[in-house]
């Protein structure tokens, strides 16, 4: 049995940059893991998270895309996320705190994602970002 890669990740700052990465993933077939800055759950806050999420699944909605917020290492704002209608956290945490916010999620009809960053897609200050992420999905096409 062939392990399922994971969805090529682009990180987006803005509602801006949701659409365009959604057009891109929807554009080229492919899914796509949409992150949110490292810590956004912080200071950008689950609401913010939810409703770009709502306005760009809205603005593109065949697209295959997970959307995950990062909660940063406070299992008390990833509590809050879940509450608030965010299907997909990240949480950096000790397992038994992960394991029990997992729990949580799982309850609610959310999950725990393992989400690395590393060879993601960062889009801060990009203005125009459909090109560059339509770049990006090509070459992760391999």
């Amino acid at each position: 049995m062939l392990a399922r890669r994971a969805p090529p990740a682009i990180i987006i700052h803005s509602l801006a940059q949701a659409v365009a990465t959604l057009r891109a993933a929807e554009a080229a077939g492919r899914p796509v893991a949409v992150l949110s800055p490292a810590g956004a759950a912080l200071h950008a806050g689950p609401g913010w998270w939810r409703e770009v999420e709502r306005a760009a699944r809205a603005a593109v909605p065949a697209a295959d895309a997970v959307f995950v917020l990062d909660c940063a290492d406070r299992p008390g704002v990833a509590m809050a996320a879940l509450r608030t209608g965010v299907g997909v956290i990240a949480l950096t945490a000790r397992p038994e705190v992960r394991r029990a916010i997992a729990a949580i999620a799982a309850a609610s009809g959310a999950r725990l994602a393992r989400t690395g960053r590393r060879g993601a897609l960062d889009l801060a200050g990009q203005r125009r970002p459909g090109p560059l992420v339509d770049a990006f999905l090509d070459r992760r096409r391999s």
